[in-house]
C-alpha cells in the first residue's frame, strides 16, 4: 500500500512539474493597473500596461482584448511603446451589448519582447479593475483569421514560479516519502 501511495505521489509530482513547464511557456498577457488623476469630477480615470510573454508574435499575427461596456467606457492611448512593429486601434465590437476591444497586429516578425501596451480608460465598476480575457490570432491558411490561444489577462507573480515550486516539492519530497514506505 505505502508504495503505491509513493508510486502516486511521485507520479502527480512530475504531473505538477509538467503542467508548471507547459504553463511557463503558454501565451500570458499581464497587466497593472494604475489609478490615473481624474480630471473630471465623476469619471474615475485608470490606466493598464500589458507586457504579453511566452511567444514572439509573427507578421500578421496579434492579439484582442475584450472590455465589457458595462465596466469599461473611453479606452484610448493605443499605441504601443515600440511605436512601428504594431498597428493597434480600440473599437467596439458588433452586436448590441459587444464588448469594447483593444486590437493589436505586428506587422514585422519577432516583435514581442520587451514591448509595452498601454490603454486609458474610463472605470464604471467599483473597487480596482481586474483581468480581461483576450483572444491571440493569426491569418488562416483557408482565408481570413483564425483564433490559436487565449485567456484572461493576469497581474504578474511576485513570487517564485509555479515551475520551482513544482521542481522543490518533486525533489524534496518524493525521495523521503520512498525512504519512509520501505
Amino acid at each position: 500500500m505505502h508504495s503505491r501511495i509513493t508510486t502516486l505521489l511521485g507520479f502527480l509530482s512530475a504531473g505538477v512539474i509538467t503542467l508548471g513547464a507547459v504553463k511557463a511557456d503558454a501565451l500570458a498577457i499581464q497587466y497593472q493597473a494604475l489609478n490615473l488623476a481624474d480630471v473630471t469630477p465623476g469619471k474615475d480615470l485608470w490606466r493598464y500596461s500589458y507586457q504579453v510573454t511566452g511567444y514572439n508574435f509573427q507578421a500578421g499575427e496579434g492579439f484582442d482584448i475584450y472590455f465589457l461596456q458595462s465596466q469599461y467606457r473611453n479606452l484610448s492611448n493605443p499605441q504601443p511603446d515600440n511605436g512601428p512593429n504594431w498597428y493597434v486601434a480600440s473599437s467596439v465590437g458588433p452586436g448590441v451589448g459587444a464588448p469594447l476591444i483593444y486590437d493589436a497586429i505586428t506587422i514585422v516578425p519577432d516583435s514581442t519582447a520587451g514591448v509595452f501596451f498601454t490603454v486609458d480608460f474610463e472605470w464604471l465598476g467599483s473597487g480596482t479593475p481586474g483581468s480581461q480575457p483576450f483572444e491571440a490570432f493569426r491569418p488562416a491558411a483557408a482565408g481570413g483569421i483564425e483564433n490559436f490561444d487565449g485567456g484572461l489577462t493576469q497581474v504578474p507573480e511576485a513570487g517564485p514560479s509555479l515551475l520551482m515550486a513544482a521542481l522543490a516539492f518533486g525533489a524534496v519530497s518524493f525521495p523521503l516519502l520512498r525512504r519512509k514506505t520501505r
